[in-house]
């Protein structure tokens, strides 16, 4: 294949698979350091990348206008090189009629004809890790690099997180534990809401804790039932944008989880990470970097379903015990202390 001078990278629309697919705009500058890398996806996606140094551009999906613009729009770039990490028969549709000499994917949703360079899906997701499952598409085409994902803050965000603790209260000495009770594919990624609740009053026992609740507008509700009457709690769902809740979630001493783009957002920020597997699979989906996983194994799990058939047996095993000796443990391991002890 001829070096490429133009790359197009179809991000996938879920946040937390953006995220694990965030390496690939690295490896390919590093692979090919003179072409120009523009990423191809929804605006919430897009958002992720703002500050990232290996992306030269963003082109946004626009999925109020017709396909036909779209492909027009492809083609005006005249991309020599298209990576699909969308598994969807359109996203290879649009590629092909944009007349992308180059076009990489895995053959799934009977679109391999439309790729010229295709990898089957694995049968079973439970595998490999998507991270490093995104970048098997790369050595079709002989790059054999791996990393792991990392979003970018600029200063100013950075300041205006700071800035923020400050004028609620939150001091420098403080410990901040980020909490994301909610999950953007369904309830069965959830653990329970009363365990939650009972969680944060054991955490703030100690004075010097400071609790935010992060979620998106419909995560509200949830989040005012887990912290209300709670002192030193703020509820963030619904009031923050993609870059805030990056500048917001950087702060955070300990980010606590479900399996969420969040969860993958507090991970490739560098904030230690304890989350909670139920329904999915941490070897597909899991934590990394400074992340580690809470999973009861019960017969069931995974099912990757939305909503639980049965008892929820899975996220029921997990006990609040559970919870708050494995983010002790956290705190231990990455030498993160109280501080102020309870009296």
């Amino acid at each position: 294949m001829r070096e490429p001078k133009s790359i197009v990278i179809r991000l996938p629309n879920w946040l937390g698979d953006a995220v694990m697919a965030s390496p690939i705009a690295n490896l390919l500058k590093q692979a090919y350091p003179n072409a120009k890398i523009t990423l191809y996806g929804t605006k919430a996606s897009l958002s992720l990348f703002e500050h990232d140094p290996f992306v030269d551009q963003h082109l946004v999906l626009d999925k109020d206008i017709s396909s036909q613009k779209e492909v027009l729009k492809l083609k005006e770039h005249k991309f020599d090189l298209g990576i699909m990490l969308t598994n969807s028969f359109s996203s290879a549709w649009l590629f092909y009629r944009a007349r992308i000499p180059t076009r990489v994917g895995f053959a799934k949703d009977m679109r391999k004809w439309m790729l010229t360079h295709s990898l089957p899906y694995p049968k079973d997701r439970t595998k490999m890790h998507h991270i490093y499952l995104y970048q098997e598409l790369l050595k079709k085409m002989g790059i054999s690099a791996s990393a792991e994902p990392k979003l970018y803050l600029s200063n100013e965000e950075k300041k205006w997180a700071e800035k923020f603790l400050l004028e609620n209260n939150i001091k420098s000495d403080s410990l901040v534990i980020g909490i994301n009770p909610s999950a953007a594919f369904g309830s069965s990624k959830c653990w329970l809401q009363e365990r939650f609740r009972e969680l944060s009053m054991e955490l703030l026992k100690n004075d010097g804790v400071h609790l935010l609740f992060f979620g998106d507008g419909s995560a509200k509700e949830k989040n005012d039932s887990v912290s209300k009457g709670l002192d030193r709690c703020i509820n963030l769902a619904g009031k923050t944008t993609i870059r805030q809740l990056l500048a917001l979630t950087s702060t955070c001493d300990l980010f606590l989880t479900n399996d969420s783009g969040p969860m993958h957002i507090a991970c490739a920020i560098n904030t230690p990470v304890v989350a909670l597997f139920g329904s999915t699979s941490p070897e597909a989906t899991g934590p990394y970097g400074r992340g580690t996983y809470l999973r009861k194994k019960v017969s069931c799990s995974p099912c990757f379903k939305r909503e639980c058939p049965i008892d929820f047996r899975c996220m029921k095993a997990i006990t609040v015990d559970d919870v708050r000796q494995t983010i002790n443990d956290q705190l231990e391991k990455y030498k993160i202390q109280y501080a102020k002890e309870s009296t």
